[in-house]
């Protein structure tokens, strides 16, 4: 109600952001919702545009990244994603994620043609360091529809193994992580 703190513990921008709007930015007449006189804090600036919205860690500053390393050291860079999960020395190749409501629709996401964009540039060693993001058990495990994880992480694996045979037969390293997700959760 009004007069209330709000302190919203998300982290992401993309997560955040709706609600805090909803709250505090606009009424929405269609649901007989009318913005809210709160005292609202977030974890990180979701929107520059926002009024009345405080960020409680404003934007870090950080040097000596990877990335930035990598580039003074003169080593070129390729980094890949789907547009879902989106300087110097580095090639940024982008695929367009499906356009469906919600990706149990679209287990596969684009993986495939992640794959298929990167295994020339690995066989003709265009880059020195190469990172992708498959983004399918993630964006997937959100919609917490079972058979459709399983397709995605089926997809993910039959991707990430052909870059790495590729990867490797080029003569790169490769690394294989991950740092979150829904679907290991999932029964």
């Amino acid at each position: 109600k009004d007069g209330d703190v709000v302190l919203c513990f998300n982290f992401r921008t993309d997560r955040g952001r709706e609600i805090t709007e909803a709250l505090t930015q606009q009424d929405f007449n269609a649901y007989q919702m009318h913005r809210l006189n709160l005292r609202y804090l977030t974890m990180t600036t979701y929107d520059a545009t926002f009024q009345g919205v405080s960020a409680i860690f404003e934007k870090d500053n950080l040097n000596n990244t990877l990335g930035e390393t990598l580039a003074a050291h003169g080593k070129s860079q390729i980094r890949m994603a789907e547009t879902e999960k989106y300087p110097h020395g580095e090639k940024r190749i982008m695929r367009a994620s499906p356009k469906v409501a919600t990706y149990d629709l679209a287990p596969e996401m684009s993986a495939y043609e992640l794959r298929d964009a990167i295994v020339p540039e690995l066989q003709h060693n265009t880059a020195d360091f190469v990172v992708i993001n498959f983004a399918n058990p993630d964006m997937v495990g959100h919609t917490g529809v079972f058979d459709a994880v399983v397709k995605a992480v089926e997809t993910t694996d039959a991707c990430a193994h052909d870059v790495v045979e590729t990867a490797l037969a080029a003569g790169y390293a490769c690394i294989i992580i991950a740092d979150h997700g829904n679907a290991e959760y999932m029964r």
